[in-house]
C-alpha cells in the first residue's frame, strides 16, 4: 500500500508542468559558454605568467601583460583599502571571479548564452562568498561568531564592564548567513537577466510591427535592420552594465569578508567617546597617510 501511494505520488508530480520541465542532467548552451570562457581564461593567464617570469625587472610589461598588470595593481587596492593590508593575499581569487563574471556577462555579444542568466551559477558563485564568510568569521571571531545563533543579555559589572550571557538558540540568525547569499546572487541573475529580456523584446519589436510571429527564428530584412540599431543597446546592456555588475559582486563579496574578520561582540560592546571635529579631522588624515605609507610598501616588497 505504501509503495503504491509513493508510485502514484511520484507518478502525479512526474506529469506536472514543473516537473516535467525540470532537466537537471540536459547538456544546456549555457555550458558551452563556460568552457570557452574557462580556456579563455586559462590561455590569457598562463600567458601573463610566462610574460612575467621573462620580464626584464628594469623595463615594463607590454600588451596584455601590461593591462592585466595594472588590473591586478587596481584590485590590490581594492582590497587593501576594504579589508587591510593583510588580506591582499585575496587579490588573486578576487580579480579571478571579476573576469570570470565579467566574461559570462558579455560573451552573448558574440553569440553565446549568459550563464549568469542562470540562477544555478550566480548561487554558486554566492556560495563561494557565503562559505568565505563562514570561513573567515570562525577564524578570526572564533566563538564570538556563533553568538549570532543565540538570544542574549548583558550584565553590567561594578568595574562597568558588560558580561554577556547566552541562553536559548536564536533561529533568526541562520538568516545573516543565508540572506547575503541569497541578495548577491539574485542582485547578478536580476541585472542580467533583465539586460537579455530588453535586448529580445528589442530583436521581437520588428516581427511584431510586420506581423511575424516572433518566437520563430527566422529573422527577416527588417531584424537585420533593427540589429544594426541594437549595437548602443549592447554596448550600454552587455559592456557597461556588465562589467558593473562583476564590479559590485566582487566588492559585495570582500564587505561581507570584512565584516566577518572583525570581533563582534568588542564592536557591539565598547563604548564610543564623543570627540571633537578638530580630532576627528587630524584622525582621519593621520589614518589617510599611514595607508599611503602601508601602499608604498606593499609595492616596493612586491
Amino acid at each position: 500500500m505504501i509503495s503504491d501511494g509513493t508510485n502514484s505520488v511520484i507518478t502525479t508530480l512526474q506529469a506536472s508542468s514543473a516537473f516535467s520541465d525540470w532537466k537537471p542532467f540536459e547538456y544546456r548552451s549555457e555550458i558551452t559558454s563556460i568552457i570557452v570562457i574557462t580556456i579563455i581564461m586559462t590561455l590569457v593567464l598562463v600567458y601573463y605568467n610566462f610574460s612575467m617570469k621573462k620580464l626584464d625587472p628594469n623595463k615594463p610589461p607590454k600588451g596584455i601583460a601590461f593591462f592585466i598588470f595594472n588590473l591586478l595593481g587596481a584590485f590590490k587596492t581594492l582590497v587593501y583599502e576594504i579589508m587591510g593590508k593583510e588580506f591582499i593575499k585575496f587579490t588573486p581569487y578576487i580579480f579571478t571571479v571579476f573576469c570570470y563574471i565579467f566574461l559570462c556577462n558579455i560573451i552573448s555579444v558574440v553569440g553565446f548564452e549568459n550563464p549568469t542568466a542562470l540562477t544555478t551559477v550566480t548561487f554558486a558563485l554566492g556560495l563561494f562568498t557565503t562559505l568565505g564568510t563562514i570561513i573567515l568569521g570562525i577564524k578570526y571571531q572564533k566563538s564570538s561568531f556563533f553568538y549570532k545563533f543565540l538570544f542574549k543579555f548583558y550584565i553590567k559589572t561594578k568595574s562597568g564592564n558588560k558580561v554577556m550571557i547566552p541562553y536559548f538558540f536564536n533561529p533568526f540568525g541562520i538568516t545573516d548567513i543565508i540572506m547575503p547569499w541569497i541578495s548577491i546572487s539574485l542582485r547578478l541573475w536580476a541585472n542580467i537577466m533583465a539586460g537579455a529580456l530588453i535586448l529580445g523584446l528589442f530583436y521581437a519589436l520588428p516581427m511584431v510591427m510586420f506581423r511575424r510571429d516572433p518566437t520563430v527564428l527566422e529573422p527577416g530584412p527588417e531584424v537585420i535592420l533593427f540589429s544594426l540599431f541594437a549595437v548602443p543597446f549592447h554596448g550600454f546592456l552587455d559592456w557597461l552594465v556588465g562589467s558593473i555588475q562583476a564590479f559590485v559582486f566582487v566588492v559585495l563579496t570582500l564587505c561581507y569578508w570584512s565584516g566577518s574578520t572583525e570581533p563582534e561582540e568588542e564592536s557591539q560592546v565598547k563604548k564610543i567617546k564623543k570627540k571633537s571635529p578638530l580630532s576627528e579631522l587630524k584622525m582621519s588624515a593621520e589614518k589617510r597617510n599611514q595607508s599611503n605609507v602601508d601602499l608604498i610598501n606593499v609595492s616596493t616588497i612586491e
